[in-house]
């Protein structure tokens, strides 16, 4: 007879994934929020390498999201957040003023209205430059 708890300790071990470097864990995050944000809100992000942070870079989709996350608080009577954000939508380039401005806009309403700690903020350059894509993959899992 199979032993059970062998069993359950082989499945366990095979839903794990494990990652060789902190560089891979990101990717697999990146992935996970890809994947999560496209089936919000039917998006086209690809998960892996730059694709990802090339689709947030506009911060349009990052002030859309605040704006769900504010909509879906309220429909459930939550003290906070008690506000969205108001961004441009509309020509907005990777890495122009407007984009800066939209990514700088959600970084606030984490900040504000969500309490998102300071350890897990990122700052506008390190997604619209690629500094430290770990920061912006950690904030976003905190939302």
């Amino acid at each position: 007879m199979a032993d059970p708890v062998a069993g359950i300790a082989g499945s366990a071990a095979k839903s794990v994934r494990p990652f060789r470097s902190s560089e891979a864990y990101v990717e697999a995050m990146k992935e996970d929020l890809a994947e999560w944000l496209n089936a919000l809100y039917g998006l086209g992000l690809p998960g892996g390498g730059d694709g990802f942070l090339t689709g947030l870079a506009t911060g349009t989709t990052l002030c859309q999201h605040a704006n769900a996350v504010t909509e879906a608080a309220r429909a459930l009577a939550a003290a906070r957040p008690a506000r969205g954000v108001a961004f441009q939508a509309h020509s907005v380039v990777p890495g122009s003023f407007m984009a800066r401005d939209n990514v700088a806009t959600f970084i606030g309403w984490c900040r504000v209205e969500l309490g998102v700690p300071e350890v897990l903020m990122f700052e506008t350059e390190d997604l619209v430059l690629r500094k430290n894509e770990k920061s912006v993959v950690l904030c976003l899992l905190e939302v």
